[in-house]
């Protein structure tokens, strides 16, 4: 559905995705579709619905957006157009609430990073809350998201500790993608923190 709430697609299940009878794949295409560009937001409502025996049982919204993200040449490219990102970096705190997640300091932090002309918010150095993201999506400004993986040496923690920290962060990193997918808003995953990044095992 698009913004006022009219259908401009619908898609059945057309195959078994696996061995397992409850994965489905979709495909298709939907004609009228506008791409996702921070200066014009346009956002989309997706909804999957689960029947059985010709009655629903289950549904999921989705709001999100469609963009591509290329580099070309070394430049940066959204939607087939060069971008150059300038921004913030905002930590999910408050003087409110604290370390907890504030909604109404959340959205005051992007409106006047919007308004001072920024297009870009580095969500450091954890993922955030998924109300900061929706909020992305309907401002416009293209966002980092980041796992908290930091400050790592192999030559003074260890070879095993760091492996360690490795099989955490692919972790982290899966699951941070697999929850934030849909939002159009984030274009960057950053996968480390101020690592020592000269040193080749690291």
């Amino acid at each position: 559905r698009d913004n006022d709430g009219k259908i401009i697609g619908e898609l059945e299940p057309v195959s078994s995705a696996s061995a397992d009878p409850s994965v489905v794949s979709l495909a298709g295409s939907i004609d009228g579709i506008k791409p996702w560009p921070a200066d014009t937001p346009k956002l989309y409502t997706v909804t999957v619905s689960l029947s059985v025996s010709g009655k629903q049982v289950d549904s999921v919204n989705v709001r999100t957006g469609f963009r591509t993200i290329s580099v070309e040449k070394g430049e940066l490219h959204l939607n087939g157009k060069r971008i150059f990102l300038a921004g913030f970096n905002r930590h999910e705190d408050s003087v409110e609430s604290g370390a907890a997640f504030d909604e109404g300091s959340m959205r005051r932090d992007l409106e006047m990073m919007k308004a001072a002309g920024a297009n870009t918010v580095r969500l450091c150095h954890y993922p955030h809350h998924e109300l900061e993201l929706d909020f992305c999506d309907e401002l416009g400004l293209y966002a980092l998201a980041e796992i908290p993986l930091y400050f790592w040496d192999d030559k003074e923690e260890g070879l095993a500790e760091n492996e360690l920290r490795v099989s955490a962060a692919r972790r982290q990193l899966e699951t941070m993608i697999t929850r934030d997918r849909n939002h159009p808003s984030v274009i960057l995953w950053s996968v480390s923190n101020e690592t020592n990044e000269e040193h080749e095992e690291v």
